[in-house]
């Protein structure tokens, strides 16, 4: 049985939230300045899935943890190539930076920054391009969720795992549904490091964003409907679109929500207002951080009309947790 007492001297950021709260440019920041990060799978069926960002010298190092149904123990596969961090901010996919682009849907950019417009990278022209374990794709199986939920004979791996390879890392992006709140050594840890949810001030301007991220394949399936935007899909009902931005709100106040019943004290991170150096010296180049639409489209005006209604009949004035006392939202 292994050791289940906490290791004190090990320190890190921890990023909470869910989608749309800025985790992507964290995660490319810390490794711009060649800082480890973890991070969790998004998704409550792959939450039995972990990545991690390592750094030695020029060398990346990128870990895919996760569970091969035949064994009871988590099993690693491991991409590594040699790459300064500018040469990074070049190559696509999650070895790289340049995801940070990528978005769902797209509708403002006419589908010019959506994933299947991007190339994946030929890794045999990276440098020293190395692998490792077993890939994922191939072992990707109904049971790896409980990898994280269930013991293995050797001791708690779930345990194990968290501290050597979770809390090694400067920055560690948990996903909500993972059970890393359900376990009290866990919780003891987190309590101990410097803990943060995304925010925003400029309210407008996160529902025209999230508007266009709108999955139409997602909308069409939940609502029973047959529409190619999310303008289509307002004009049929706009509680449509209303639900899905709820959804959003809604589950970010239910992690900050069990932050605060598990006594695991935090601070906001406003993306509008405060400065990302607190975290990393080397801020990345703007041109790889964020990309404009024109206002002066008829489909810029749409959905900045969408977003205003929204955020007009729901009483939105706070995203947070405290916003709770004056909106309709859970």
């Amino acid at each position: 049985m292994i050791d289940r007492t906490i290791i004190k001297d090990l320190s890190m950021f921890v990023y909470w939230g869910f989608r749309h709260y800025g985790r992507k440019h964290l995660e490319c920041l810390f490794r711009y300045n060649r800082k480890s990060v973890t991070e969790m799978q998004l998704g409550q069926k792959d939450f039995g899935i972990v990545h991690k960002w390592s750094y030695e010298g020029n060398t990346q190092h990128y870990d895919t943890f996760y569970k091969l149904n035949k064994y009871d123990n988590i099993q690693t596969y491991r991409e590594s190539f040699d790459a300064t961090s500018d040469e990074l901010l070049d190559v696509y996919t999650d070895l790289g930076l340049k995801i940070n682009f990528i978005v769902e849907n797209d509708y403002l950019g006419y589908g010019k920054h959506d994933e299947v417009n991007y190339k994946r990278n030929d890794k045999s022209k990276l440098t020293n391009y190395k692998t490792n374990g077993t890939p994922l794709n191939y072992a990707l199986g109904g049971a790896n969720k409980d990898v994280y939920c269930t013991y293995s004979n050797d001791g708690y791996m779930w345990h194990r795992h968290y501290f050597e390879d979770i809390a090694t890392s400067d920055l560690f992006i948990p996903t909500m549904f993972s059970t890393v709140l359900t376990y009290q050594p866990f919780i003891d840890h987190l309590k101990k490091q410097t803990n943060y949810i995304g925010t925003k001030s400029d309210i407008l301007e996160l529902m025209i964003a999230r508007i266009n991220l709108c999955n139409v394949d997602t909308t069409n399936k939940v609502h029973n409907i047959n529409v190619s935007n999310v303008v289509e899909a307002y004009n049929i009902d706009r509680e449509i679109v209303f639900s899905d931005l709820d959804h959003f709100i809604s589950m970010n106040r239910r992690v900050e929500q069990k932050l605060r019943e598990t006594k695991i004290p935090y601070d906001y991170f406003d993306l509008d207002n405060d400065s990302y150096t607190q975290f990393c010296d080397n801020l990345l180049p703007r041109r790889y951080t964020c990309f404009s639409y024109d206002k002066n489209t008829e489909r810029y005006q749409q959905v900045e009309n969408i977003a205003k209604q929204y955020i007009f009949h729901r009483k939105l004035t706070d995203i947070r947790l405290t916003g709770r006392i004056t909106d309709s939202i859970s």
